[in-house]
């Protein structure tokens, strides 16, 4: 809301980078309806494909879209393409994925399963190195640090935590000082369970590494 108020303020487009938040993610289709901010742009992709098919879309105000449309004589006319836009199959593929989001209500159900998500990853917070777990839905970054009162980057675990969680057949994005977990949308119960006892071994073993 702040930055809307700034922008407003001074006559600045608002553009939200939905290419990770948006589709469902964060429990509302894009993470500006999360947060309650409406931006003059969003620029989304991946998960607009599921990652089938390399497939992009910018999202602007119908005001905005209308600036580039008007007489070619008059100078009013923005053309732009490019060797690969406007792929058939591609379009194809991201029609489907909101079909498929839209009628099984994913965003909501990513809501829901984002919260038991956060819930279980709490449980890491006992080994003393985890200043913050955070995100909306069924995107989450756990933050480490050396020490809870001091806050001091820990990024020796993040690096140690990368190899263990691979040897337990476990892949997930390491910062090095934080790692997200972004699981699909459509996982389950028994899966969030599992993944999360992966995370636990693989982080008592990159404690015992550092």
């Amino acid at each position: 809301h702040l930055l809307r108020e700034i922008c407003d303020r001074h006559d600045v487009m608002l553009i939200f980078d939905e290419i990770i938040t948006g589709w469902g993610r964060t429990g509302s289709m894009f993470a500006a309806e999360t947060f309650g901010a409406i931006p003059d742009i969003i620029c989304s992709g991946k998960a607009l494909s599921n990652g089938t098919i390399p497939l992009g879309a910018m999202i602007a105000r119908e005001d905005m879209a209308e600036a580039f449309k008007g007489d070619p004589a008059a100078g009013l006319n923005f053309a732009h393409g490019h060797t690969y836009a406007g792929s058939p199959v591609g379009c194809a593929a991201g029609l489907a994925v909101i079909n498929e989001i839209v009628e099984k209500d994913l965003a909501v159900r990513a809501g829901k399963m984002g919260a038991y998500l956060a819930e279980k990853l709490e449980g890491l917070k006992k080994y003393g190195v985890v200043r913050e777990i955070r995100g909306r839905g069924l995107i989450r970054g756990v933050e480490f640090v050396k020490d809870t009162n001091g806050l001091q980057p820990f990024p020796e675990l993040g690096m140690a935590l990368k190899k263990t969680a691979l040897q337990n057949g476990l892949i997930i994005r390491v910062d090095p000082t934080w790692f997200a977990v972004v699981p699909a949308l459509v996982i389950s119960k028994d899966e969030v369970d599992e993944m999360c006892e992966l995370i636990d071994r693989s982080l008592q073993e990159a404690l015992a590494m550092v």
